[in-house]
């Protein structure tokens, strides 16, 4: 499929949401637990120093001036045919998370990131800043497969002063067994790396195998794709998912076992 017509589905896809989206103040969500998270949490405003801390590393992106290769993994890639290296922020311009979804991520984080934060696809870590900035005393493990994309993220993270990661280039799997051997569990995943049927499943399960018995598990890019439109619909219906809520870019998975089940569309 061409990238333009991709575009084209992808904004269809997004008309259906918004005519099916709901529950913008939370009303009619049944769960206590989530009308507070839709009613609260979707609708605050981000603290000041949070949105300080994103120009600033914005701004130090900026001045890395040695240009790097393009990954090839991950939606991100999707977007460009041209694999020429160039400067990390014209790069993030296309797989970076942007400031209203960032914003989300930190709320998300601030709820749920205390067990501690998995993120599956550093990419330059713009994501990264918003999980660790909502959580600063947690450990928060991320995974990519890029060197430089990875060794760049770090940089620049230290740099701002985040001082609350662990970067690790690994794949996806091996790092997720690494922590399975090593009893770790966690609260909070944030899935965003290949953006395909197969491999989303497998990192879902792999996630929840070493979540708490409440991990929240947030995958991103839910509707990008056919292949993602069928990987998010399996995950609703596995076991694993108590409440799901399609917010069309995120999609958000509650295991908790306690919680009835239900399905949200969300309009954010």
């Amino acid at each position: 499929m061409t990238r333009a017509k991709n575009r084209f589905k992808l904004f269809r896809k997004l008309i259906v949401y918004k005519l099916k989206s709901r529950h913008r103040k939370g009303f009619g969500i049944h769960s206590p637990a989530i009308f507070s998270l839709v009613n609260k949490g979707f609708r605050e405003d981000c603290d000041i120093s949070v949105k300080r801390g994103a120009v600033a590393y914005k701004q130090a992106l900026k001045h890395v001036t040695k240009s790097i290769t393009r990954s090839t993994f991950g939606a991100g890639s999707l977007l460009s045919t041209n694999k020429k290296p160039t400067t990390p922020a014209l790069i993030n311009r296309a797989i970076g998370i942007s400031m209203k979804h960032g914003e989300l991520l930190y709320k998300l984080s601030t709820f749920y990131g205390r067990e501690g934060i998995l993120e599956l696809g550093t990419g330059l870590g713009s994501a990264t800043y918003y999980l660790a900035s909502g959580s600063p005393t947690s450990r928060v493990i991320t995974v990519e497969g890029h060197r430089d994309y990875a060794e760049t993220a770090k940089t620049i993270l230290e740099q701002i002063g985040i001082t609350n990661i662990d970067i690790r280039i690994e794949t996806f799997a091996n790092e997720i067994k690494r922590i399975k051997k090593e009893n770790g569990r966690l609260g909070l995943f944030f899935i965003d790396g290949d953006h395909s049927y197969t491999p989303t499943l497998q990192y879902f399960k792999q996630c929840a195998e070493i979540g708490t018995e409440e991990a929240v598990i947030i995958i991103d890019d839910i509707h990008w794709s056919d292949d993602m439109d069928r990987a998010w619909k399996a995950i609703k219906e596995s076991s694993t998912c108590r409440v799901s809520v399609d917010l069309f870019r995120f999609g958000i998975i509650f295991t908790n076992k306690k919680l009835q089940k239900q399905h949200y569309i969300v309009r954010y």
